[in-house]
């Protein structure tokens, strides 16, 4: 249950320095 919690708080993280990205440069939606 742990490993599993950490994880989804890795992919949280992950998808929010992503979003933070892509809202400061657009193109890299396209990069992708």
């Amino acid at each position: 249950m742990k490993v599993s919690s950490i994880q989804q708080i890795r992919v949280n993280i992950k998808d929010m320095l992503q979003v933070r990205i892509h809202s400061l440069n657009p193109f890299k939606i396209i990069t992708k």
